[in-house]
Parts: structure tokens; C-alpha cells; sequence
């Protein structure tokens, strides 16, 4: 019988690369996954800015937005409610929306979140670019919609000890 020695060395390397592998997931996910936390980053935790939005029988509120060139996450609650859901065309048994899409000045969809029922949070990213003009839509056939106004992207800043 012919016994071929195990490696360990290639186990490490499968756990190693498992590892990396969760580590960049759990760095990832916080932003794109559902929360009911309010929308904080630390400030020694770069990324994104996180913008919350607030679905209501009216839109979105805030309905326009000042933010700076670059990414930017939309964090979309849809308060709770005590009413069965129904959802359907876009909003929910309240009359509230259940998404939230940026469209460029021609009404042309960016990105978006659907789905967003009564007591959930959903996160989305957009890339605003310095010079474009964006819409906000909760849901994408509001009218009036709101509108995004993109600033130069927030110059990082860089702080000297005195000696």
C-alpha cells in the first residue's frame, strides 16, 4: 500500500486564503447589506460617506442631496409598520415607496435598491461624478423627483504634531 505524505503546508495555505477570504467579505458586506443601525462611520474607518435616505408616502426624505464627487452609499430605511405589507408597484400597504433610484439628467437608471418592505434597511453605492447632474427617485416614477447636486470631492486632511 502506497501512502503519499499530506502536506500541511498546502492546508495552511487553503485556510490562509479561506481567512483573507472572510476578512474581506466582512469588510465589505456592513455596506451593502441590510442594517437596522443608523448610518455612522467612524472617522478612522475610511470608505464611503453613508447617506441615509428615509422612505415616506411622499418619497424620499431627504428628497435632494449636496454630496461630494466620488462613491457614496445610499443606506434606504423604510420605517416600521403595523399593516401587512403588500407590496406592489413599487410601494408598500402605506402608500410608502419600497426603492429608491439615481437616474443620470436624462432619466437613465444608475443604480438602485427594490425591495425595501416596512422595518428593513438596504444599502446601494453610486459613483457621482464632479460636473454631472443626478436624480433621486423613491420609486423611480416620482415626480417631482429630487435632485443631486455633486461638489468637489472632500480633500483629505492631514494633521502635524507640534514639537
Amino acid at each position: 500500500m502506497f501512502h503519499r505524505p499530506s502536506s500541511s503546508r498546502g492546508v495552511r495555505s487553503r485556510r490562509s486564503t479561506l481567512a483573507v477570504i472572510g476578512l474581506a467579505a466582512a469588510a465589505v458586506l456592513p455596506a451593502c447589506s441590510s442594517s437596522s443601525s443608523p448610518a455612522v462611520r467612524p472617522p478612522d474607518q475610511p470608505g464611503p460617506p453613508i447617506i441615509p435616505v428615509t422612505l415616506t408616502a411622499t418619497g424620499c426624505s431627504p428628497q435632494s442631496f449636496t454630496l461630494p464627487a466620488g462613491p457614496v452609499i445610499f443606506q434606504v430605511t423604510n420605517p416600521p409598520s403595523a399593516t401587512p405589507v403588500s407590496v406592489g408597484a413599487h410601494y408598500d400597504s402605506n402608500h410608502r415607496p419600497t426603492e429608491m433610484e439615481v437616474q443620470n439628467a436624462a432619466g437613465h437608471e444608475i443604480n438602485d435598491v427594490e425591495g425595501v418592505v416596512p422595518g428593513r434597511t438596504r444599502s446601494f453605492l453610486v459613483n457621482l461624478e464632479l460636473g454631472k447632474t443626478y436624480r433621486a427617485r423613491c420609486p423611480e416614477t416620482q415626480i417631482p423627483w429630487g435632485t443631486i447636486t455633486v461638489t468637489p470631492p472632500v480633500a483629505a486632511t492631514t494633521t502635524t504634531a507640534a514639537g
